[in-house]
């Protein structure tokens, strides 16, 4: 998920229709700033740090997030 454009958009959304949202994203200080808008919000969230540039980057994202 990306912490801008249509990631953050359609993260957003999905939190206010009810749906526990987990987010990922290389830039930690975008990331933790949604993550603090849709849990003030009243939404569901989790959030971790998410890098495409290596599999190390991204692989252990899913084992715990869904």
């Amino acid at each position: 998920m990306l912490t801008s454009g249509i990631g953050e958009s359609t993260a957003r959304l999905l939190a206010t229709k009810g749906a526990h949202v987990v987010v990922g994203a290389r830039r930690i200080d975008r990331l933790e700033a949604l993550a603090e808008t849709i849990a003030s919000g009243g939404g569901s969230v989790r959030m971790s740090a998410l890098d495409f540039v290596s599999r190390h980057g991204y692989a252990p994202f899913g084992w715990w997030r869904i």
